[in-house]
């Protein structure tokens, strides 16, 4: 095969006499680089050639050295659509998808059946045939496959990291804080890196939809070519706290903790019932209509409310955004462990309702830091 100075020589000499690089001359160019074989190394110096002569092709020229370089190593050279590769996807470079492949390499079924339905033959194998039938370039054909494979892809909402990730990859991607993130992991006992690839072992997503790396995972795994657990943030939490890796203690004694539980559920009370009497008393029509709005709201301030076990569904809605949006936050913003919830019903019967109204409040057990409250319901 001839090096890039051969081929830098040949093009200098022999196709810029004319100071331009015909259609004929830039297949000859790409034929002289893969004549011992299309190597890794020959990508690179065509590559490289087509930089540094950009300007000296016909657009005959360049548009036939994309076409051969296409058709000869299965990848684009990255020029269409203004310098973006038909191969990029949200970032991503897909020239590690094969062009060809055996359904029986797929794992997923629901993806499996997507291409079994492209396999124009029937034959078992998703390749240059079907693609020939098609019409679709080689770019065309990559993105074609990727986006069934797509359709087929899943992040199990269940899926728990386990506490130890001791000799494991891992990649972070869309997550609330990648730096805390790695640090957990690298307790946990991971190395972090940055791209995924075969030897990934788990991603960590955001909670708010797939990334890039999230779809690089997904093909790679489908395709039979890496094994790598996809996981959502919220779990990845869990597990790290869980491990002991997210180390703050910001525990308060038992019984100041429940004293200021007490304490803001009170609060609470008192600013609802004040807010809910304020317009009306602004308002009234004359000193009477005041005086009567003002004892009523003495009296509901007076009866007060009483604290009861949650309803088990709201325990459970609370349960699932833990696992799946993530874990409420302390005031530091470190993760609070879903057994140091601490969640109340709050029943009352006010006077300007007219009815028996409920509201739900989650506390930090360890604090008595409030973490959220429930709008009131009938």
């Amino acid at each position: 095969m001839a090096g890039i100075a051969q081929l830098r020589s040949m093009v200098q000499t022999q196709f810029l006499s004319n100071n331009k690089i015909s259609g004929a001359e830039a297949k000859k160019l790409i034929k002289e680089a893969v004549d011992a074989g299309a190597t890794t190394q020959a990508q690179s110096d065509l590559l490289a050639l087509r930089e540094e002569f950009k300007d000296k092709f016909t657009t005959a020229g360049l548009r036939d050295f994309d076409a051969r370089f296409e058709n000869t190593f299965h990848i684009s050279t990255g020029a269409a659509g203004g310098g973006q590769s038909p191969l990029t996807v949200m970032g991503q470079d897909m020239s590690h998808l094969p062009t060809a492949f055996k359904l029986s390499e797929v794992k997923d079924p629901d993806v499996k059946k997507l291409l079994r339905s492209m396999d124009l033959n029937i034959d078992g194998r998703v390749d240059h045939k079907d693609k020939d039938r098609l019409g679709l370039s080689d770019g065309q054909w990559r993105m074609f496959v990727f986006t069934a494979l797509l359709a087929g892809k899943k992040v199990d909402e269940g899926d728990v990291f386990p506490q130890s990730l001791a000799g494991k990859k891992v990649v972070f991607s869309a997550v609330a804080d990648k730096d805390a993130g790695k640090k957990w992991a690298e307790k946990m006992g991971a190395s972090v890196v940055s791209d995924v690839g075969p030897d990934v072992d788990f991603l960590v997503v955001g909670n708010d939809g797939m990334t890039g790396k999230d779809e690089r995972a997904h093909a790679l795994n489908t395709l039979g070519h890496a094994d790598i657990t996809i996981g959502r943030w919220a779990r990845f939490v869990i597990a790290a706290e869980a491990a002991g890796a997210i180390d703050r203690d910001v525990s308060v004694d038992p019984a100041d903790a429940q004293a200021q539980i007490s304490a803001g559920v009170a609060a609470w009370y008192d600013a609802y019932v004040r807010d809910a009497y304020e317009d009306d008393i602004a308002n009234a029509d004359g000193a009477a209509e005041r005086a009567q709005l003002l004892a009523d709201m003495q009296a509901d301030l007076d009866d007060g409310f009483n604290l009861d076990a949650p309803d088990e569904h709201i325990v459970d809605s609370i349960e699932w955004q833990y696992e799946h949006s993530g874990p409420y936050t302390d005031a530091s913003g470190s993760p609070v462990p879903f057994d140091d919830l601490e969640i109340m019903r709050l029943d009352m019967f006010p006077r300007f309702a007219g009815i028996g109204l409920s509201v739900h409040f989650v506390f930090d057990r360890r604090t008595g830091g409030m973490l959220e409250e429930f709008d009131v319901m009938d």
